[in-house]
């Protein structure tokens, strides 16, 4: 497969004695990578992170989003967003249908998890044009669009939950349970399909919020949950080489 030279290299690296930044392979994507993996591998039944049968897992994929740019305007929409990305998604779910990393649902899928994996940075707050529209509120309406593309109602979802992954000791002082909260996304959504009001297309925006998005919140699972909770449920061996790697992200961030 050609990846036996990259092997080589991971197996002799020395983040005491470095070639390169410890940072760029401990770090909380290739964790996350890690954990999904794991999990994936060994199926385990009745925890955080169980996978259903025929559920998959994909790193870094690109959720749709409602709020593209209307075609009368094009890339000068000031209202427009691009896909959001996401750190980690379990789930029934089918990769490059469009875009390389481009995500849709799979016909029939009952499974849909989205992750992110924090470390030491906070949720982001904003978008750079819309000012209160956070990431947790951006990624749960993007999963609202998921559901609305395959016109898979969210009652339909029998395992469906937006998770923010972090250091325990982190999770007290940052902003993941202010923000991954139903109230303060509900607020943010709003607020971001208000921003369409006086536009000629806001029945649009609105339908999808009453019919669309109001659903998915009233069903999905909102949790900040601690990486040190999500290691302890694999079984001993998984639970071991994942929890070393785990202390070396603390160590080098």
């Amino acid at each position: 497969m050609g990846n036996e030279i990259l092997i080589d290299l991971l197996k002799t690296f020395d983040p005491e004695h470095p070639n390169f930044r410890p940072t760029e392979l401990y770090n909380e994507g290739w964790l996350l990578r890690i954990v999904l993996n794991e999990y994936s591998n060994h199926r385990i039944t009745n925890q955080l992170l169980s996978f259903q049968q025929g559920a998959t897992w994909f790193s870094e994929a690109m959720l749709p989003t409602k709020f593209t740019a209307r075609k009368d305007i094009g890339r000068s929409d000031p209202l427009a967003e691009s896909r959001t990305n996401a750190d980690g998604v379990m789930g029934h779910i089918e990769i490059g249908n469009e875009g390389k990393a481009d995500l849709e649902l799979a016909d029939n899928a009952s499974q849909f998890i989205v992750i992110e994996a924090k470390m030491n940075s906070k949720l982001t707050e904003y978008v750079s044009n819309v000012p209160g529209y956070d990431q947790a509120a951006r990624t749960v309406a993007c999963m609202a669009e998921s559901l609305r593309r395959k016109n898979i109602h969210p009652d339909k979802m029998e395992s469906f939950g937006y998770y923010v992954l972090a250091p325990e000791k982190r999770i007290g002082n940052s902003n993941f349970k202010k923000l991954v909260d139903e109230c303060s996304i509900k607020d943010a959504v709003r607020k971001r399909v208000d921003g369409y009001k006086d536009e000629t297309e806001y029945k649009k925006y609105d339908d999808w919020f009453k019919n669309w998005f109001e659903p998915t919140l009233e069903k999905i699972e909102l949790d900040v949950i601690s990486w040190e909770t999500v290691i302890e449920q694999l079984p001993d061996g998984a639970k071991k080489k994942v929890d070393n790697f785990y202390q070396q992200c603390l160590k080098h961030n």
